[in-house]
């Protein structure tokens, strides 16, 4: 069989769209510049038995949308290899494959998803270009990745199970966006890939540049960075609505330029993480966390603050309840504040009785128009 593609093999070629070696093959090396400038190549399946591609070997594809890798043990890669082909290209490996370092150069640089032996979809490195992501097939983020670039936004619709692996998270920078829409009755779901679950088993969703946005999702077992928050905003803007963030190891959600309504902060190291800067939670829940609220400049408007062991924060708090277990005395600015318990009904999803002290205590300055359940607010006596 052939064991190499020479220097410029398919330099140029403007009728080829596929390029395949059936089974594991022969080849073992494909020369410098070997596909580069062929225009009409969409899809190329490298074969188990190349070990090195030459440089610019793919440069300037610009129809390549597919390249899937089948070794095994990922080949070396030349500089420019795949430079200049679209931004929404995608690479494939497989599950087991190893040295596809996706924290260095080339593999930091590419969008790609391995094929799991259980059919689940897996992803790491950079998605450079827009995508959406539909239930059915769960996916599993394997190393950190990060959606990246002013014009990608990565859709996840509702339903989606998204889970990660060790130590992994999902980042915006330069401008992208993730926008992970679930409902109500069918949220988005990020959680931990491990067969037994426990704080901390991931890191964070969140980034340092563009925009998150989190509506009806549930956030579990995340907060595994030191000092960050399962939900981390280090620059990004980061909404969320609608959306529980609980078994953080940290905190629920931490850093700064977030905005939180109508959510559940619970069970998690502390609800509010540290951070120097803004953060702001309105109409929400604190429950059930090691520390209700750190760090500084953190504004907690008409929220429920029950079952926390302590409070260490800085901010304004004003509307609040809090069930007595923590002092928020503290806080360099609070008004309108009470005590008390708040009453939450049992076996429903943080509804409060018709008698709780919560009824009517908050502020419409800062309420949203409905709250948690679509209820509208001033109708109801809902407070989350």
């Amino acid at each position: 069989g052939v064991s190499a593609l020479l220097d410029n093999a398919f330099s140029g070629c403007s009728q080829l769209k596929t390029f395949e070696i059936a089974g594991d093959g022969s080849l073992g090396n494909i020369g410098q510049s070997a596909f580069s400038n062929a225009g009409a190549l969409q899809s190329v399946s490298i074969p188990a038995s190349v070990t090195n591609i030459g440089s610019s070997a793919f440069w300037s594809c610009s129809s390549l949308r597919s390249v899937v890798f089948r070794q095994g043990e990922a080949p070396m890669i030349g500089g420019n290899a795949f430079d200049y082909v679209p931004a929404d290209a995608t690479f494939y490996n497989y599950e087991g494959a190893t040295g596809y370092d996706v924290t260095a150069y080339p593999w930091n640089s590419f969008s790609l998803k391995t094929l799991m032996a259980d059919g689940t979809v897996g992803i790491s490195g950079a998605i450079n270009a827009s995508e959406t992501w539909n239930a059915g097939v769960p996916y599993q983020i394997l190393a950190p990745t990060r959606v990246r670039g002013s014009s990608t936004v990565l859709t996840i619709n509702a339903g989606v199970e998204v889970r990660f692996a060790d130590g992994a998270s999902l980042a915006v920078e330069n401008g992208a966006a993730v926008k992970a829409l679930g409902e109500r009755d069918n949220p988005v779901l990020f959680t931990s890939s491990a067969e037994t679950k426990a704080a901390g088993d991931w890191g964070y969703v969140g980034g340092s540049s563009g925009r998150v946005d989190l509506r009806y999702c549930t956030v579990e077992y995340g907060g595994g960075n030191p000092d960050m928050g399962a939900v981390h905003g280090n620059g990004a803007y980061i909404t969320l609505y609608g959306t529980t963030v609980q078994n953080a190891e940290n905190g629920a959600i931490g850093g700064h330029g977030i905005y939180a309504t109508n959510c559940v902060l619970r069970a998690s190291g502390s609800g509010i993480g540290t951070g120097p800067w803004r953060l702001d939670v309105v109409n929400s829940v604190i429950d059930a966390c090691g520390v209700a609220v750190e760090g500084s400049n953190r504004n907690v408007y008409n929220t429920i603050i029950a079952d926390c062991e302590s409070f260490g924060a800085d901010g304004t708090f004003d509307h609040c309840l809090f069930d007595g277990e923590c002092s928020y005395t503290t806080a360099s600015y609070n008004r309108h504040n009470i005590a008390g318990d708040p009453k939450f009904l049992v076996d429903t999803f943080y509804r409060i009785a018709a008698d709780s002290p919560a009824v009517d205590a908050g502020s419409g300055r800062y309420a949203p128009e409905t709250d948690y359940f679509g209820s509208a607010r001033m109708a109801s006596t809902n407070v989350v």
